[in-house]
């Protein structure tokens, strides 16, 4: 966690939107659970205010992925936090993943 920057996809909130309950923001896919979520990861960034971001449950969000919807005509981007206790499932299952 230590080594923990932004990859990939570039945040911006033009084109990359919150996917509100686990869905794409603009066809309404839902994401899949579990770890095929993982494999729809295009980038991550963490030097947005992301931090601010709490979770009685999770803690404290240590920023987003940004997810690249699975449905082939719309491929849009959306994003979710993402918390300490799922980073290492995004690190070992996610094969964008950069393994510095």
């Amino acid at each position: 966690m230590n080594n923990l920057h932004g990859w990939g996809v570039v945040y911006n909130p033009h084109d990359v939107k919150k996917a509100g309950d686990f869905r794409c923001p603009e066809c309404d896919l839902r994401y899949p659970i579990g770890l095929r979520l993982y494999e729809l990861i295009v980038g991550f960034a963490c030097d947005e205010p992301w931090q601010l971001k709490y979770n009685s449950d999770f803690g404290r969000a240590l920023g987003v992925m940004i997810l690249r919807c699975s449905d082939p005509e719309c491929l849009a981007k959306g994003w979710i936090h993402l918390y300490k206790q799922g980073l290492h499932q995004a690190e070992e299952f996610c094969p964008n993943w950069p393994k510095d």
